[in-house]
């Protein structure tokens, strides 16, 4: 039978395979209060862990806070607080990477800071860190391959410029800056790049247009598909195959739309499931294919969480090893319950995400190489679930990012639905 069935998905025509249908819109749920109301805070999340950063009360003339608070994914509780950060600081930037979080930059009484510092949950301490190259607050930061990237900002004026830093190393680089300044946005890492969307000019100005920087060219993509909605502090996520833009404010006293956005098709869709409250410079983060907003302007000290439908399995991929070498991999997720079969393909170039055309391949210009010959099916309601494997060495692939990618296909004949995906760089 799975024979078949990979017969037939093998034998769909490859236009119908390009046209993924637009992601499920999510619903809302509340979780919680937060232990003290916060906006303007940063956000990222360390071994199952948010930790919430900074910010401020949300009173007139409020100071910056050195506030620091901890939120159990697993649990949905809140934890003792863990030490307060160095210095007070608010619109700051927040990303984990190695098992750590970095806070990077924000402002203090109207001053930006280049300053940046990390937290060692395994030590329970904060530790200086070599400060950026700009001092800039109302930044985008990411992590990627081992370093973290900073995009734009605010220091007096808007920022294009953008830098990296190397932990190992302890300096940072410049990188090539935005066409053009922007702060108050944000960006997510996907297919192998940092997606840039929103953010402002001046109050008066918010850009609509949405770029891609890609990590290994260090080259800055444009001709994409504007958010239909400008905004400026809007949280983005990556979840189920596509973008998702949150929260955030276009001007005025409504609450902007949730918009996807599909990376295949180069299109925005538009939700009508809007956050119940609306929720402006508040902190974010992502469980899965959950999405969890934190304080804000309006209606703080709610939390809420998105209970909305999962299309494929969480993964977690580690890689032991190189392209050289050779080596082993393991993937760590939780499936979906539900009437859906669940494919699993591991291989390097989620550019056009059909890699069973052709098993076991190398398809130029389509999916690179595959380790693995062949789709794995997985059960549907396999939780958690938990692959391993070898993959040979082909140092043609050295220095290529690995993506571990679902797909979900509810029930013949339907189109499959791409969902998530997990990378890692050999």
């Amino acid at each position: 039978m799975r024979l078949a069935f990979l017969g037939w998905l093998a034998a769909w025509p490859a236009p119908i395979l390009a046209q993924c249908p637009p992601a499920a819109c999510p619903t809302w749920t509340p979780a919680g209060l937060m232990q003290i109301p916060l906006i303007s805070a940063a956000s990222a999340e360390v071994d199952g862990i948010v930790y919430l950063c900074g910010g401020d009360g949300g009173s007139a003339g409020a100071p910056s806070q050195d506030v620091v608070e901890a939120f159990d994914l697993a649990t949905g509780a809140w934890l003792p607080p863990p030490p307060p950060l160095p210095y007070a600081t608010r619109d700051a930037a927040a990303v984990a990477l190695n098992g750590k979080l970095y806070v990077l930059g924000g402002e203090d009484g109207g001053v930006a800071r280049n300053s940046v510092v990390s937290f060692d949950p395994a030590t329970n301490a904060w530790s200086p860190q070599a400060p950026m190259l700009q001092a800039r607050s109302l930044l985008a930061a990411v992590a990627w391959g081992g370093r973290i990237y900073v995009f734009g900002g605010l220091d007096g004026a808007p920022l294009a410029a953008c830098e990296r830093y190397d932990p190992a190393s302890g300096a940072w680089t410049p990188i090539p800056s935005m066409p053009f300044p922007r702060h108050f946005h944000d960006a997510v890492v996907a297919n192998g790049a940092a997606w840039i969307a929103g953010g402002q000019i001046s109050p008066a100005v918010l850009v609509p247009d949405l770029w891609r920087f890609d990590f290994a060219s260090q080259v800055w993509v444009q001709n994409l598909a504007p958010i239909p909605t400008s905004r400026n502090g809007l949280h983005l996520f990556h979840a189920a195959g596509a973008i998702y833009a949150i929260g955030g404010s276009d001007g005025s006293l409504n609450s902007p739309p949730l918009e996807v956005y599909d990376a295949v098709a180069d299109s925005w869709s538009t939700c009508a499931s809007l956050p119940p409250i609306p929720h402006f410079r508040g902190a974010a983060a992502q469980r899965g294919a959950s999405f969890l907003l934190f304080g804000g302007d309006v209606g703080f000290p709610s939390l809420f969480v998105d209970e909305g439908t999962c299309l494929g399995p969480s993964l977690d991929v580690s890689v032991s090893g190189t392209a050289a070498t050779g080596g082993t991999f393991e993937i760590l997720g939780e499936d979906c319950v539900s009437p859906s079969t669940s494919l699993l393909f591991f291989h390097s170039d989620p550019l056009l995400p059909f890699p069973f055309l052709s098993p076991g391949l190398p398809v130029p210009g389509v999916c690179g190489r595959l380790f693995l010959p062949s789709p794995i099916f997985l059960a549907a309601a396999a939780n958690p679930l938990l692959l391993s494997g070898a993959f040979p060495a082909d140092p043609a692939l050295l220095g290529q990012t690995v993506f571990v990618q679902s797909l979900v296909v509810r029930g013949a004949p339907s189109a499959p639905i791409l969902a998530d995906m997990a990378e890692a760089t050999l």
